[in-house]
C-alpha cells in the first residue's frame, strides 16, 4: 500500500516544478514604466519610456550618423528633452515657464532642420532621438496646455518643416509603434485637471517665424 502522504507530496511538487518551469516574466508594456500612488494618480517610475521609445526606432532603423545629426541631437538633449517632464509629471516646479521654454527650442529646432527629414532625405539619429519627445508633447500640448490645433498656438504654428518631417516619420512603422506606445502612457494619466493650464507662447516667439 502506497504512502498517499509521499505520494501527494511527490505530485504536488512536480506540479509546482513544472509551472516554475514554463513560467516567463511577462513582457514590458508601455504602461509598466508608470505606476499608482495613493488615490489612483499615474507617476513616473524608474523607467523612462521615451528612452525605450528611443531604443526601439534605433534597433529598427538604419541610420548614419554626422555632424548635422549630432547637433541636432545635442540641441534636443540641451533643451527639449529635459523639460519634457513639464507636460505630464504632477509635480514641477515651475511648469507655465517650461513650457514656454520648449515652444522657444522648437523654433530653435525648426530653424536648423534641414528637411524633409531633420538632416536631409535620409534618416539619421536624430530623427529617432527627436521623434519620442514630440510625440509626448503633440499627444499633451493641445488638449491640456492651451496649444490649440488651427491656432496662433498650435504646436506645429510657423514651423513647417518639423510638421513635415514629424508627419514623414509616422508612415514608418517603427515610428508609428513608439509613438502608439508613448499615446498608452499619456491615457493612463488620471490627474490632468491638476497639472493642465493654457500656456500661451505665440507672443513670446521672436524669431522669423514668428506669427506677424
Amino acid at each position: 500500500m502506497p504512502n498517499l502522504v509521499a505520494v501527494r507530496n511527490t505530485w504536488m511538487l512536480s506540479a509546482f516544478v513544472a509551472v516554475a518551469t514554463a513560467w516567463t516574466p511577462p513582457s514590458r508594456s508601455a504602461t509598466a514604466v508608470v505606476g499608482r500612488q495613493r488615490g489612483g494618480a499615474l507617476r513616473c517610475c524608474a523607467g523612462d519610456f521615451l528612452a525605450e521609445a528611443r531604443q526601439g526606432i534605433v534597433s529598427s532603423l538604419e541610420a548614419k550618423d554626422s555632424p548635422e545629426s549630432a547637433r541636432i541631437c545635442k540641441l534636443h538633449a540641451s533643451s527639449i528633452e529635459p523639460l519634457c517632464p513639464a507636460v505630464w509629471t504632477p509635480e514641477y516646479s515651475d511648469r507655465t515657464t517650461a513650457i514656454q521654454q520648449i515652444s522657444l527650442a522648437l523654433d530653435e529646432l525648426e530653424l536648423a532642420s534641414v528637411g524633409p527629414l531633420l538632416t536631409g532625405a535620409a534618416f539619421s539619429p536624430c530623427d529617432a532621438e527627436c521623434f519620442p519627445s514630440f510625440c509626448l508633447l503633440s499627444s499633451t500640448l493641445p488638449e491640456h496646455f492651451g496649444w490649440y490645433e488651427f491656432t496662433t498656438e498650435a504646436m506645429f504654428w510657423k514651423r513647417p518643416r518639423l510638421h513635415a518631417w514629424f508627419e514623414l516619420c509616422n508612415y514608418e512603422q517603427p515610428f508609428r509603434e513608439a509613438a502608439s506606445r508613448i499615446e498608452a502612457v499619456v491615457k493612463e494619466i488620471d490627474y490632468w485637471s491638476t497639472i493642465e493650464v493654457d500656456v500661451p507662447t505665440n507672443n513670446l516667439r521672436t524669431s522669423a517665424r514668428r506669427d506677424a
